[in-house]
């Protein structure tokens, strides 16, 4: 099936892409039927093969939310997450600061070495049941939790996977090869200024309206008492998350394939029950992930993704060596709206280090420019795995995002023009 030529494909990308943006923007239906509509499109256009699409519904990303779905059902279920509960809890008598702050102390340092999706996937059914019981506006946490997890990210080279797509890209590039702390002292700066900015001015954007009691109910893990709380399932539940943390972070299995073993290990050693497992897999988010999934390997096989980096060069060649790092970094923060944040780290490190090389700089700022540029995804729910997630299971609206996250991102972006060149001179 192919009712396009090959050379209107890149046209039809940017335009769909724009006409999705709208959609989600008028909120004119359902996100997952937004995703679902845009997959189909850019299979009838010919721009993916019907294989390559569907077989996105198996991705890595997409199993891997499904299984740590399961996971944090197990740990929720089974009391593993009552010290947390408690803490948060603690916090929450003292106000919703106070309970931002203990979120944010628990989720960065966690996600400077664990992936981002299972640290959300686990804080998400506490902070419904703690929304729950003490009326604290849900909308007010859930953003802030998947925002956390972005910023604590940037504190290792494992941190976020965007990291080691860029440090691999740049190392095949003749570079040498990034240590797993040599970008810490920035992104402790920019965890701390983010931190900052969202228990403020952020916190003040966020929306105030609450949902009902049964709306939480519904959406809310379940923990029914069903499965009796006794030692042997916490401790598998417990270890069996650690297991998964532990083989996805030896970068040997991918996340997908260890979170479905200890998704297994969890349902065969009856931590969870198979009823349970239907209702806790958010059917409607996997395929809001799908379809973003599919509109961004569309953007790479059409070339629309290599047209936007051909009109990029020439807005940077010539320029000051610090404009042109902030131009660079500029442009990976606003195309890792669009499309996914490791297909931007792919696409613009070699043209980074491209660029650098033809002004005579050394090219290792230019590529933390696009390592830090590709992983601050605010403004869009769509950009970041972590924001698709809360985007669903806290039923905001598209705006809201951009809301709170576009002034976050101008800020970042300031950070990272006036930091990278002290901590990677352009020399």
């Amino acid at each position: 099936m192919n009712l396009l030529p090959v050379a209107w494909h890149p046209a039809f990308m940017l335009i769909l892409v724009l006409l999705i943006f709208v959609a989600f923007v008028r909120e004119i239906i359902e996100p997952e039927i937004i995703a679902i509509i845009s997959l189909v499109l850019v299979v009838i256009a010919g721009v993916l093969e019907p294989n390559d699409a569907f077989a996105l519904f198996g991705n890595n990303a997409v199993v891997s939310i499904a299984c740590m779905f399961i996971l944090s059902n197990a740990l929720a279920a089974n009391g593993v997450l009552d010290p947390i509960t408690r803490l948060f809890e603690k916090s929450a008598k003292k106000g919703e600061l106070s309970l931002l702050g203990a979120l944010n102390f628990s989720a960065i340092p966690i996600s400077g070495f664990v992936n981002n999706t299972p640290v959300v996937a686990t804080l998400v059914p506490i902070l419904k049941n703690l929304s729950h019981r003490t009326g604290i506006n849900l909308k007010s946490l859930l953003i802030p939790a998947s925002f956390a997890t972005v910023l604590g990210g940037t504190l290792t080279l494992m941190g976020t996977s965007t990291n080691l797509v860029v440090a691999n890209s740049a190392k095949t590039h003749g570079m040498e090869a990034f240590g797993l702390f040599e970008i810490t002292k920035l992104g402790i700066i920019y965890a701390f200024i983010g931190v900052l900015y969202m228990m403020t001015i952020g916190r003040r954007l966020l929306p105030d309206e609450t949902e009902t009691s049964s709306t939480l109910e519904a959406s809310t893990v379940s923990t029914d008492p069903v499965i009796s709380i006794v030692p042997w399932k916490r401790t598998v539940s417990a270890s069996t998350m650690l297991l998964v943390i532990i083989l996805a972070g030896s970068s040997t299995i991918p996340l997908g394939l260890s979170a479905m073993i200890g998704a297994l290990i969890v349902i065969g050693t009856r931590c969870v029950t198979l009823e349970q497992v239907y209702r806790t897999i958010p059917w409607g988010l996997l395929l809001l992930i799908t379809g973003m999934l599919a509109v961004g390997l569309a953007m790479e096989k059409s070339g629309a993704s290599s047209l936007i980096a051909n009109w990029i060069e020439p807005l940077v060649i010539g320029r000051n060596p610090i404009i042109a790092l902030s131009l660079v970094y500029l442009i990976a923060t606003v195309l890792t709206e669009l499309i996914s944040n490791n297909a931007v780290g792919a696409l613009l490190t070699p043209i980074a280090i491209g660029l650098a090389i033809h002004i005579n700089i050394d090219p290792r700022p230019f590529v933390v420019a696009v390592m830090f540029g590709a992983s601050a995804s605010f403004a869009t729910p769509i950009g970041y795995q972590t924001n698709t997630y809360v985007y669903h299971e806290g039923r905001y609206r598209f705006i809201d995002f951009v809301k709170v996250g576009l002034p976050l991102n101008i800020l970042l972006w300031i950070v990272a023009t006036v930091f990278i060149p002290i901590f990677w001179p352009l020399k």
